[in-house]
């Protein structure tokens, strides 16, 4: 047990520098002309942020083995990474005990996320657009309307359903919201709520590594972007768009913050 222990720690130590490498790269990146389009900017930041993710398992290739290596083997293919720290055991053992707690704590927390989203998701009224001067082609979207939020947002994986605040319908214009329908539905089609909940699961895996947590929320930042991007173009009103987000931003509750396993126009992690 404190060996597996003592390898969470030194594998934590290890993916310290590489997470720093790779986030300083990013930065640099960001400070060149910002000539990329924002979705294929989103989906680079989130394929190094799942190769950080994966990182601690490289050790182990090839992969064919590894259910048959034993403590002896498993002390030879780790020592070459390792070696220098082996008089740092127990406190590196230490250090995975209190890494695996707060893995558990976060775990916990990204499940009462998802709990609570199933709750929102049921606990409001549906909502049809059918006979509205929408497009036709958001009448497909599932809406329920709820007094627990103040801001629209997207709850579930299998069957999305795009939550909106009491009173939203009736206070926003068509405009406002065509726009922040058509958001949602983008989030909708890019599968965000399985990225998200992914996300979510790095995030809680990897509590104690501030470039992870800085490359998760600056990839949910991205998806904002884009779908904010892909609405005000399909409105075609830029400026009304515009307008919905700040109003959105006034009413909104610091007490009902979109949770970690949903997305929507703002959220914990957005903008």
């Amino acid at each position: 047990m404190n060996d597996f222990l003592a390898l969470g720690g030194f594998l934590a130590l290890h993916h310290l520098w590489q997470g720093g490498f790779a986030f300083c790269l990013l930065k640099l990146l960001e400070r060149l002309p910002q000539t990329v389009h924002s979705e294929i900017l989103y989906w680079f930041y989130t394929a190094i942020l799942y190769a950080l993710a994966l990182a601690p398992l490289f050790i182990f290739l090839p992969w064919h083995n590894i259910a048959t290596l034993d403590n002896a083997e498993l002390q030879v293919r780790l020592e070459p990474h390792f070696a220098h720290l082996s008089q740092l055991f127990w406190p590196a053992a230490f250090l995975g005990l209190i890494l695996g707690v707060g893995a558990m704590v976060q775990t916990v927390k990204l499940i009462g996320c998802i709990r609570r989203s199933y709750q929102l998701r049921h606990a409001g009224e549906p909502a049809s657009l059918v006979g509205s001067d929408l497009p036709t082609e958001l009448y497909g979207l599932k809406i329920v309307i709820s007094d627990q939020i103040s801001s629209p947002m997207i709850a579930g994986i299998i069957n999305p359903t795009v939550l909106l605040p009491a009173g939203f319908i009736d206070s926003a214009s068509s405009s406002e919201l065509r726009g922040a329908l058509l958001h949602e539905q983008r989030h909708i089609k890019r599968y965000d709520m399985i990225f998200s909940l992914i996300e979510g699961a790095i995030g809680a895996i990897y509590w104690w590594s501030p470039f992870i947590r800085g490359l998760v929320r600056r990839t949910r930042v991205l998806r904002e972007i884009d779908c904010d991007a892909h609405a005000a173009k399909k409105e075609g009103d830029p400026i009304a768009y515009a307008k919905l987000l700040i109003e959105t931003a006034r009413r909104i509750n610091p007490l009902k913050l979109t949770p970690s396993a949903m997305v929507g126009l703002y959220s914990d992690y957005g903008l």
